[in-house]
């Protein structure tokens, strides 16, 4: 497979691409500073409008792009309590658009005191207007660290963190109210967000970072039939990570006809890692971990999603050859076959501030798009960079 690298073969510093090596994505020479505010979520619809959803002053706010990013005119405030949302590390809004009009928002607002909810909002007119917030769990005290995806059926799924437990909920009514949540998994590390991905078949997964023998903190993964009832946990790889804190750093999910793919920041050898690792049985067992991070240094916050038959991988780290390794953090970008293989390491680069949680999007046929925020001159920043799939990387 042409531009593709097996997974035995050894990974150099080579792997930081500059502007003549053949990459599966070219991306703009420069990434552009698109709106203001942090922890960016981006979605695409069939006309090509261009959605980003942003926390600024405590509101939640949802951007339309008409121009396919070129620029962001049109701004709404998500949130109906003014500066409610709260958002750090990876406790952050989630956005879902699942038609060309509808979409789902979802946030930590507070409940007075020192309680917090679950907040879904609804729009079906193109994030015009959004519907009034629905609390997902009205039984949870303090209910973070979440995620959200709608299965292919239109079931809403929700998983969250709470009292060291991994909670998961549905909504059958398109996000109208949400039927008790369910505790999937004790020993859970507390501020490491969930991920949840869709089988073809309609299986459900549900990864999280547990903790064990005190202070052991390796990712796990369950899943469902029907969101109901759960298998017992899986651990994807014994990394035996060793940390008295929370890392602020969970997996990402996802899937490929019927196998299961995870990304996932550890420590191994005094080294920060991101791995790789699949499932072809449902998330019973992995195959053994791979490198994705090439030699990119301090690699963190890896995020997957699915395309065209194969897997986009972006996470942030620092260039080893730019100032010893103390670089400005960029976002790298690469694409993982079905058989497991992996496409050269792009380098998406950064705008003046390091890179933080980036994300990833497609949109047909060839577009792909990459949003983080960066922090500089006292400002928040969302950046954005584009690119298109084939051709050589124009970095």
């Amino acid at each position: 497979m042409r531009g593709f690298i097996r997974l035995a073969a050894p990974c150099t510093a080579a792997l930081i691409l500059s502007s003549a090596t053949p990459g599966p994505v070219r991306f703009e020479s420069r990434p552009r500073a698109v709106a203001t505010g942090t922890f960016p979520q981006i979605g695409v619809r069939v006309t090509g409008d261009v959605s980003l959803l942003t926390v600024e002053g405590g509101d939640l706010w949802y951007l339309t792009s008409p121009d396919g990013g070129d620029s962001f005119p049109q701004r709404v405030r998500v949130n109906e309590t003014p500066h409610e949302v709260a958002a750090h590390g990876e406790n952050i809004p989630i956005l879902v658009l699942r038609s060309m009009r509808e979409l789902y928002v979802l946030w930590q607002g507070r409940a007075g005191g020192e309680g917090s909810v679950l907040r879904l909002a609804r729009s079906a007119d193109w994030g015009l207007t959004f519907s009034k917030p629905v609390p997902v769990d009205a039984r949870s005290e303090s209910p973070g660290f979440y995620t959200m995806a709608v299965s292919p059926q239109g079931v809403v799924y929700v998983a969250w963190l709470e009292s060291a437990g991994l909670h998961v909920a549905r909504s059958t009514n398109r996000g109208q109210s949400f039927e008790p949540g369910i505790r999937v998994a004790s020993g859970v590390c507390p501020c490491c967000r969930p991920s949840l991905a869709f089988a073809d078949s309609g299986t459900v997964y549900v990864s999280w970072r547990g903790v064990s023998h005190g202070d052991v903190r390796d990712i796990q993964v369950a899943s469902s039939a029907d969101g109901a009832a759960w298998s017992q946990p899986a651990a994807i790889a014994e990394d035996n990570w060793r940390l008295n804190a929370c890392p602020h750093s969970g997996a990402s999910l996802a899937v490929v006809g019927s196998r299961l793919f995870v990304a996932w920041h550890t420590v191994r050898e005094g080294t920060a890692q991101v791995y790789l690792a699949w499932s072809d049985d449902d998330g019973k067992t992995f195959s053994p971990r791979a490198n994705l991070r090439g030699a990119v240094m301090d690699a963190n916050h890896p995020r997957l999603v699915a395309h065209a038959g194969k897997i986009g991988a972006v996470f942030q780290g620092r260039d080893p050859n730019d100032n010893v390794g103390w670089g400005k953090q960029n976002v790298y970008y690469r694409e993982i076959a079905l058989d497991g293989s992996l496409s050269d390491l792009v380098n998406a680069g950064h705008l003046e501030g390091s890179a933080t949680y980036p994300e990833l999007l497609y949109e047909e046929p060839d577009h792909v798009f990459v949003a983080w925020h960066e922090n500089g001159d006292g400002r928040s920043r969302v950046v954005l960079v584009r690119g298109r799939t084939g051709g050589n990387s124009a970095n």
